[in-house]
């Protein structure tokens, strides 16, 4: 484990955000997608190759706020890939494998047409319906279409 992974680690059983990204990957991005996949969280972590121990780990400490534990999850992840690595083709097919197809096609989009260089908007985050990931991100597709034509 290299330094980084060890200081982000600290950071993470301190209950405390980890220090932002500087690539496109930001921590609101993170909590963006944590908020949508919350409710399967887990089944992709283990898509994503996250280690069972750190999903038993993040399941003690965040009993009881799966956004949370989704989002420590996916800083995790963040910091465990490799220099050069595809993260965000790697991020989309762990979250096609189970079932967030939509998730993915708007994620690669946000990265294809740069809006990952901003915070995703409110509408984008409350826009989940409960229950049914999808139909959240639909939501958000179509707002991005209806602003890309203003």
């Amino acid at each position: 484990m290299d330094v980084e992974q060890q200081k982000n680690e600290k950071l993470a059983s301190a209950n405390v955000t980890p220090r932002e990204s500087t690539g496109p990957l930001t921590n609101a991005v993170l909590h963006w997608l944590a908020h949508l996949i919350c409710g399967s969280w887990e089944e992709v972590a283990r898509a994503a190759t996250v280690s069972r121990a750190k999903v038993s780990k993040l399941r003690r400490q965040y009993p009881d706020n799966r956004d949370e534990a989704a989002f420590q999850m996916l800083v995790h992840w963040r910091s465990s890939q490799a220099k050069g690595n595809d993260a965000f083709r790697d991020l989309a097919t762990a979250l096609e494998s189970c079932g967030f197809n939509s998730v993915a096609k708007v994620l690669l989009r946000r990265k294809e047409s740069g809006l990952l260089l901003r915070s995703p908007s409110l509408m984008e985050t409350e826009s989940k319906v409960d229950g049914s990931p999808e139909e959240g991100v639909l939501q958000i597709v179509h707002a991005e279409s209806t602003t890309d034509t203003d």
